[in-house]
């Protein structure tokens, strides 16, 4: 299994992202394009947590033939899927978290920060964000941006958070 450094993982894009270029190109069929590429290799994806078989290798590159099982989840916009796959040679269990695809391969742009919320809801203040996310880190430390996320739109569900805001404040909370 390759291994990713966290620096090098941290630029790397969110699956929705990559969807979302693939359609401001044409293409019609984003998903499925997506997944030939990360098959063929023209892609490379990784996860902060990738256990196959029940061997964790940590933050390590998703073996290409993955793809083909993996994209029938709900990779795309979540960003982590688990799945067990029955096949000629054998039974074979895959867990991956914070999914991020590599853009260096294919020159995708970086991502366009969304917000978590519709842009009519109020945003929510730095000052309420910095203590939701010391007290959310503080007690998940190793929570990806997906459950963060999914988080804050449940404690706050009228207002929005850039994730950018969100990044932002998950690297100041998750240091050591």
């Amino acid at each position: 299994m390759g291994k990713i450094s966290a620096e090098a993982f941290k630029d790397w894009l969110h699956p929705s992202d990559v969807i979302e270029f693939y359609h401001q190109q044409r293409e019609p069929y984003p998903r499925e394009f997506a997944t030939a590429m990360l098959i063929d290799g023209k892609l490379r994806a990784g996860a902060s947590q990738l256990v196959m078989n029940g061997r964790d290798h940590g933050a390590a590159l998703i073996p290409p033939q993955v793809w083909g099982w993996a994209s029938k989840t709900e990779v795309w916009s979540t960003g982590w899927f688990q799945l067990t796959h029955v096949g000629d040679s054998g039974i074979v269990s895959v867990s991956a978290h914070d999914v991020r695809i590599d853009p260096e391969l294919q020159k995708l742009p970086p991502p366009i920060p969304k917000p978590l919320r519709s842009p009519s809801a109020q945003p929510l203040s730095d000052a309420r964000l910095e203590t939701w996310g010391a007290m959310f880190f503080a007690e998940y430390p190793t929570a990806t941006e997906a459950q963060a996320e999914q988080a804050l739109k449940a404690t706050f569900p009228t207002k929005f958070v850039s994730r950018e805001r969100l990044r932002r404040i998950m690297s100041r909370t998750t240091m050591p």
